[in-house]
């Protein structure tokens, strides 16, 4: 007895003359097959959605996303962010004897760790928009994923390094 599931290699597709002379066009113009060209034309109607939906609702996202980063930042025992190692460490710089009653420079930490995550934020959502979009127009994408793929990787790097850097500093500043 085979256990195994049996792979569907092909899914029906039933099109009347007009619409299968129109696939086969498209297909020709592409030098691939009407199976292929079938799955990238689905793909390109996902993305062109996906991107259209994004643009339609880029703002709200935007305002959604910035309203809980700065918002949980405000909750120091919700506090969250790319850079919270560095937070803590650039508390304890801040935090000496002269900043005693400064609230700006007492809160100066906080912000510019939730700038900076607002910022990234906002950057890979709107690089992601503008990909769905390309991708549904049919446009190639290779040179347009590369600045945010190494944004991408820097970010990472520098997470990685200031959590290795500022691993035992504590919020008592020991």
């Amino acid at each position: 007895m085979n256990n195994q599931k049996k792979k569907i290699t092909s899914l029906p597709v039933y099109l009347d003359e007009f619409e299968r002379e129109r696939l086969e066009a498209i297909a020709q113009s592409w030098g691939t097959s009407l199976s292929t060209t079938i799955k990238r034309l689905i793909r390109e109607l996902i993305a062109n959605f996906l991107g259209k939906v994004g643009n339609k609702y880029r703002h709200q996202i935007y305002a959604v996303g910035t309203t809980v980063i700065v918002g949980s930042q405000t909750m120091p025992a919700e506090a969250f962010g790319l850079f919270n190692p560095a937070q803590i460490a650039m508390t304890c710089m801040f935090g000496g004897a002269s900043a005693q009653g400064n609230a700006l420079i007492n809160g100066l930490p906080g912000v510019i760790n939730a700038a900076m995550t607002v910022m990234l934020f906002v950057y890979f959502v709107s690089s992601g928009v503008k990909v769905a979009n390309a991708l549904g127009e049919g446009q190639e994408v290779t040179q347009m994923v590369q600045q945010p793929v190494g944004i991408f990787f820097i970010t990472l790097v520098l997470f990685i390094a200031q959590n290795i850097l500022f691993a035992n500093v504590t919020a008592a500043c020991n």
